[in-house]
């Protein structure tokens, strides 16, 4: 992750235990090419420089507790995409108390990605 932390002009992000037991235990299907993708992605995408399991893709959470794959059949009839998505924030944000920063990191995004769809949906903080 060095290389590409040089690369971006970024500091080398760490991972947290859970986080490492995750990758050490994946299967790596991609091999080298799944693990440099990753190491690229997460160096540049992560505003937190200590990577989390919540911050790792959905395949490195399936098999820890607390964490699993959902699938989801879309309605026949189609959906509201904006009125699902403001419903995953205001779950995320209850079940984190309020936590941006929390919140922002169970529904994979930057917390100035969460803020700009608070606004946009004019949900109330709080």
């Amino acid at each position: 992750m060095g290389y590409f932390a040089k690369k971006h002009s970024v500091r080398t992000p760490s991972f947290n235990k859970d986080a490492l037991a995750a990758l050490e235990t994946y299967s790596w299907p991609g091999n080298i090419r799944e693990l440099r993708n990753l190491c690229e992605n997460l160096t540049i995408s992560k505003l937190r420089r200590t990577v989390g399991l919540a911050a790792l893709p959905v395949e490195f959470r399936e098999k820890n507790d607390g964490y699993k794959a959902i699938y989801f059949e879309l309605p026949k009839l189609g959906m509201d995409w904006y009125q699902l998505e403001q419903q995953l924030i205001l779950q995320a944000l209850e079940r984190t108390g309020g936590n941006c920063r929390e919140a922002a990191l169970l529904l994979g995004l930057t917390r100035d990605a969460l803020y700009y769809r608070v606004k946009k949906y004019g949900l109330v903080l709080g």
